[in-house]
């Protein structure tokens, strides 16, 4: 992420299903000779189990300018100048790993595109930006988190030069919120039958109807679609969750549902059981968030992040990558 103003932010919030479009800044640092050339370039990016990465399309752009205007090329994947490889963390968290070939680094290193003149100090793509993007989608299952904690997206780029025994490294991070209502309904006399009672859930922001799918063994609904028309939306029918709550006393059912974007909505109940009448007025439900001075102002600089210059952390994040098959050797 970075501050270039092109949409991106270091957070942002989504719905279940939704694709989510992710970027990586970095500046490429000087290369004035051969003892300078690079030998290593690589992103290893972590994406929070409640995303899955959409895979085959990683785009590497590389910039002039730190603005991201001047564009000098770009590589796609099959055209041999970097490898994406998928794999898992001991979290379970996903993983993927950008390589730059022997290829990609001799572009790097040597171009004549942005320094044509033999004169010129700099060579290949020196002080150069590169924005790599992707696209990532948030899953509709337990694994998605909602409210406060987020899901993260943290990258660390690692690089190494001809003239060096050790790697330097980059690290930043970004995360995605996802919300969550959670409504109770109950029976003035607690005798109804709560299997006759349904709602439907618009949101008035974006103008769609949510649509969800339970999972009956935790009495919860995960959000899968938005539609346009009321009667494709799901009406949610009061559970009682799992594990029951120590409070429920067999009258309490709630409806949950998780994996909503920071909206307002409107809960209309359209069913209710023989006997009584339905709610006379919308339940209107605003979810808002604030920008976490926490979760992710955690470095200095916006531009993958802060720069780690012992030979001993770099060095220990590269060889847990390689060991763990991140990066080849």
């Amino acid at each position: 992420t970075s501050d270039i103003n092109d949409g991106y932010a270091h957070t942002g919030t989504a719905s279940a299903g939704d694709v989510i479009d992710y970027q990586i800044i970095s500046t490429l640092p000087s290369i004035t000779s051969e003892s300078t050339y690079l030998t290593a370039y690589t992103f290893i990016d972590t994406l929070s189990r409640g995303l899955s990465y959409n895979k085959n399309d990683v785009v590497l752009e590389f910039f002039v300018d730190e603005a991201c205007t001047d564009l000098i090329t770009t590589w796609k994947e099959a055209d041999g100048y970097f490898t994406v490889s998928y794999g898992f963390s001991d979290d379970g968290d996903n993983v993927m790993t950008i390589e730059m070939t022997p290829r990609g680094l001799s572009e790097i290193n040597s171009s004549k595109v942005v320094y044509p003149g033999s004169t010129m100090v700099n060579s290949g793509f020196s002080d150069c930006t590169l924005r790599v993007t992707y696209q990532a989608t948030v899953k509709s299952n337990a694994d998605l988190t909602s409210g406060d904690e987020g899901n993260a997206n943290d990258v660390v780029l690692t690089w190494k030069r001809s003239n060096s025994a050790y790697y330097d490294t980059m690290v930043d991070d970004a995360h995605l919120y996802t919300y969550g209502i959670e409504l109770t309904k109950l029976f003035s006399d607690g005798k109804g039958d709560f299997s006759n009672v349904e709602f439907i859930v618009h949101n008035d922001t974006d103008n769609y109807f949510v649509k969800a799918e339970l999972n009956a063994e935790e009495g919860i609904y995960y959000v899968t679609d938005h539609v346009e028309n009321e009667e494709d939306a799901t009406h949610f029918i009061p559970v009682v969750p799992m594990p029951v709550p120590k409070a429920a006393n067999g009258s309490e059912h709630k409806v949950i549902i998780k994996g909503l974007e920071d909206d307002e909505y409107t809960i209309t109940e359209v069913r209710t059981d023989n006997g009584y009448t339905l709610l006379k007025e919308d339940i209107e439900v605003v979810i808002s968030q604030a920008e976490s001075e926490v979760l992710c102002d955690i470095y200095t600089s916006d531009v993958v992040g802060l720069i780690q210059n012992d030979p001993r952390y770099a060095q220990a994040i590269i060889d847990e990558a390689i060991e763990k098959g991140y990066i080849k050797t």
